[in-house]
């Protein structure tokens, strides 16, 4: 991004006024530390010219967005999501926002918001919780002109969250004839023009940047200097957080927190440690039934942007009465609680009361608002401090089951993971790898994708070389041969896809258009499995359907094929699902994937299974064990979105050993270049 002066003018510089400098080191800062800063004052004063001159030396994507005046959150989420896919966003908010958090969680970048003053209290609520996500890498930046900050410091969330504050204001009459004979060759001195005080005042606004888009309006008078001032928040907890406790239900707390603080949020999300039983959920506005249900899902490691999530019409609630009870979640602590409705309140209270977990209420209030006093009945305020709460928790936690957690080992370095790549067909392949990743996974998808088409280009100067006849059919079985022998040594289905792609570069310009679904790749994976460790654990666990997440669990943590997994019943597990006996072997379960299978027993159990009865149901009968066929399909889809590299078998199902499973699915068209050779 390029700062333009103003009205296009040629041949002038760029002045290092106060203010520009400044800027450059805000959002440096915030680059740096991926926080939230303002950029403010009235129009014309270079506002624009500032922040775009000072992301040009930042090393992370840069997005700038514009919104109307008063736009809606849907609309937030449009823009934002448009601008950083590159795709126009359809679907509702619900549905946008998690693919908006995926997309803010894969790499660094900094979302620069213009007129921020025409922003409501929603929206910016909106982007607070989008910054506030602990998985999200961005820095915000916002730029407003005149009401800008007024409109933003009513907004308590907002002051202890804004790490970095510069105001803009018209520059002095000394400190303009100053800068303007240097601005431009043809600007006038001050010794030649001594009586242009308002004029120069005028041009102020060009000096320090005007963008060519806005005309400045010239001040009746001279304007006094005014310094602009940049602030540094302190992020030590606060000590107006105070809690209550709920006399009616027991383990139910209330804490208030009245100027909304960052250190506060800081704080609770500190204590998100999912192994451990607690869970931290940041709330988006407006905090209805469904949109909890996604938020807490979603603090349990759901994405719920994976083809195989529910709908959108699907009641989410039974799934996280599921989930939580599977990873045994023994603290939920809701961030910005006073956004409920009665309704999600009393249906959040009922799933954790169904999983036995406490939950705790952060208020951004000086007490709970009367709404939610009615649900909460005979609550008992009980003000404590910062020692008292730490101290509650400690106690509270030391009776809690945490069952399985081991004791603090030395971090083990595990290997840079594949990184999730994108499904284009091979002509834009590479572009939106290029655009989509950063730069060190990027190099490697680059050099996976030479290694497939120097494959490629090796076969045809071979079989040039041989100058045989051949028909279309044998020339097709050749190209199956060939893309087999280009993904042999890979090991994992991205590193697959990105030879494969390579290749059809090299294969187009020969004259064989070869055509392969990124979602057919996973079946690559038929030979080599993945371990069961926290990485993949991770990946699984974004399954907000069971059957998904304990097929990949168990199929990792025993390696056998689907027919062996179609044959486990419910009691193959022990009863702390810390290992499964089959095939005539016990198989354990490392103890940060057993809520993994867990869930999926407790579903079996809600629907009425004995222990006797299969593990894996059909779809189409549920009365009857899962077939073979149908098994693999699921591991094949659990692939698929995870990337995981599982044992499908395809071999074993009428295929001798040495068939190609992508046989199936590969689709090869020769030119008619290719066919008059």
């Amino acid at each position: 991004m390029t700062a333009e002066h103003y009205l296009g003018l040629t041949g002038a510089r760029t002045m290092p006024t106060t203010a520009l400098q400044l800027t450059q080191r805000a959002v440096n800062d915030l680059v740096e530390l991926q926080a939230m800063g303002v950029v403010y004052g009235p129009a014309g004063s270079g506002k624009t010219f500032a922040w775009q001159t000072a992301v040009a030396t930042v090393d992370v994507p840069v997005c700038a967005v514009q919104f109307p005046s008063r736009p809606s959150m849907l609309r937030v989420a449009q823009v934002l999501l448009g601008r950083l896919s590159g795709r126009i966003p359809k679907g509702s908010r619900f549905a946008l926002s998690d693919e908006l958090l995926d997309l803010l969680s894969e790499r660094p970048r900094l979302v620069v918001v213009d007129e921020a003053q025409w922003l409501n209290r929603d929206c910016i609520e909106y982007v607070r919780h989008l910054h506030d996500d602990p998985a999200t890498k961005f820095a915000l930046l916002l730029v407003g002109g005149n009401g800008c900050w007024e409109v933003l410091e009513r907004e308590a969330m907002l002051r202890s969250r804004l790490f970095r504050r510069v105001a803009f204001a018209p520059m002095s009459a000394d400190a303009v004839l100053r800068v303007i004979p240097s601005y431009h060759q043809t600007s006038c001195t001050p010794a030649s023009t001594p009586s242009c005080c308002c004029s120069s005042t005028t041009s102020s606004h060009t000096a320090t940047s005007a963008n060519g888009r806005r005309s400045p309006t010239p001040p009746n008078t001279c304007a006094k200097t005014a310094t602009p001032r940049l602030t540094k928040r302190s992020h030590v907890p606060s000590s107006r957080c105070t809690t209550a406790a709920r006399m009616l239900v027991d383990d139910v707390h209330v804490v208030t927190d009245a100027q909304d603080t960052l250190a506060c949020a800081r704080w609770f999300g500190r204590w998100h440690d999912l192994g451990r039983g607690r869970i931290t959920v940041r709330l988006a506005p407006p905090a209805t039934r469904r949109s909890v249900a996604r938020d807490i899902l979603r603090s349990l490691g759901k994405r719920l942007t994976l083809p195989e999530s529910p709908g959108q019409t699907v009641d989410l609630w039974p799934l996280v009465e599921v989930w939580l009870a599977a990873e045994q979640v023994r603290h939920v602590f809701v961030l910005r609680a006073h956004l409920l409705d009665d309704d999600a309140l009393e249906r959040l209270l009922t799933a954790c009361e169904a999983a036995r977990a406490a939950p705790w209420l952060i208020v951004a209030a000086p007490a709970p608002p009367a709404e939610m006093m009615t649900v909460l009945d005979q609550v008992l305020l009980n003000p404590w401090g910062d020692s008292d709460l730490r101290s509650r928790i400690r106690t509270f936690e030391q009776t809690a089951a945490d069952e399985g957690t081991p004791p603090k080992r030395r971090r083990v370095e595990e290997p840079r993971p594949w990184p999730l790549l994108p499904d284009d067909e091979f002509w834009s392949f590479r572009l939106t790898c290029d655009e989509l990743l950063s730069d060190a996974d990027f190099d490697r998808v680059d050099a996976e994708m030479l290694v497939g088409r120097m494959i490629a280009l090796e076969w045809i100067e071979r079989r040039a070389s041989q100058q045989r006849s051949r028909t279309d059919a044998l020339v097709v079985d050749e190209l199956h041969g060939l893309l087999a022998g280009v993904c042999a040594s890979a090991a994992t289905p991205g590193q697959k896809l990105a030879r494969l792609r390579g290749a059809q570069i090299a294969l187009f310009l020969a004259g064989a258009l070869v055509h392969i679904p990124a979602n057919a790749l996973s079946v690559l994976a038929t030979n080599a499995t993945a371990a069961l460790d926290r990485r993949a654990a991770t990946l699984l666990r974004g399954f907000a359907s069971t059957h998904l997440a304990a097929a990949g669990a168990l199929a990792l943590a025993s390696g056998q094929p689907p027919r062996h997994l179609q044959a486990l019943n419910i009691d193959s597990l022990s009863d702390d699902v810390s290992q499964i006996s089959g095939h005539g072997r016990l198989y354990p379960i490392p103890f940060y994937a057993r809520g993994l299978i867990r869930a999926h027993r407790v579903t079996r159990g809600h629907q009425g299974a004995a222990a006797s009865d299969p593990l894996f149901r059909a779809e189409q009968d549920p009365a009857q064990r899962i077939s073979v066929a149908a098994l693999q399909k699921m591991l094949v889809r659990v692939a698929n979105a995870t990337g995981l590299a599982l044992n499908a078998d395809l071999a074993q199902y009428g295929r001798g050993a040495d068939h190609w499973p992508l046989e199936d699915f590969v689709s090869v068209e020769l030119l008619e270049t290719s066919r008059q050779r």
